[in-house]
């Protein structure tokens, strides 16, 4: 009988099956999660197993179902990956979004992707990376709040030095600074009567709004025993 030589295919097939394996260790063994989806970029062909520790959900659920991976979007940020997935891209993507785990935490991710295509040019798939970038996020808003504190400050001490103003003008100057550092919707600046040692509400009218008709500097709450209990009710 006649007889075919398969060893160009045996290596073939075994090369494929090393590619195969190392992908498949390499894709289970990073931080980051591995996707593919099909061309239309409707349905997930691979989700690697990162998938379920940063978004709490089994990568077979959203293998089923890939509304499970866009409805984990936080609301405020799902048009901008809805009409990207709308029409799917033609090039590679960056973007940035939030999610909410079934836990209720909030997770940042950063999502970089692009299409692949067969020989006539047409998508056939779609493969990118998901990294969790939430610390990255809370660093770069402990920075800025750092430096707004720290501008809230020199502006603060720039009121506090400023000569001519009157305690009302610097109280007020002081109390929107404050509102601004502290993110608080209320709050009074006061200051100590050197000849009395009362505590003097300078701001008290903004706190309490239009109803409070007692003219700032007008409310003291004198020294006792015990501090200035009467600020405290």
């Amino acid at each position: 009988g006649a007889h075919t030589d398969i060893t160009e295919r045996k290596t073939t097939e075994k090369a494929l099956r090393i590619s195969e394996e190392r992908f498949r260790q390499l894709a289970e063994n990073i931080k980051e999660v591995f996707w593919v989806l099909n061309g239309k970029a409707e349905k997930a062909l691979y989700l690697s197993p990162s998938f379920e520790k940063v978004w709490g959900q089994p990568v077979e659920k959203a293998m089923g179902d890939i509304g499970v991976w866009r409805n984990s979007v936080v609301e405020e940020d799902r048009e901008l990956l809805f009409d990207l997935l709308s029409s799917p891209p033609e090039q590679a993507v960056n973007l940035e979004y939030r999610i909410r785990r079934p836990d209720g935490a909030i997770r940042w991710i950063q999502e970089q992707g692009q299409p692949v295509r067969d020989g006539t040019g047409r998508i056939v798939r779609y493969v990118g990376l998901s990294r969790d970038i939430t610390e990255k996020k809370l660093y770069e808003e402990a920075v800025l709040r750092e430096s707004s504190i720290n501008q809230a400050q020199a502006e603060i001490l720039r009121t506090l030095t400023t000569a001519g103003d009157s305690i009302s003008d610097i109280a007020t100057r002081v109390h929107a600074h404050a509102l601004e550092l502290t993110g608080s919707a209320y709050g009074y600046v006061s200051s100590i009567d050197p000849a009395t040692g009362d505590n003097v509400g300078h701001t008290l009218s903004a706190m309490m709004g239009t109803s409070c008709h007692v003219p700032d500097g007008s409310i003291r709450f004198p020294m006792g025993e015990d501090g200035y209990g009467a600020l405290w009710g």
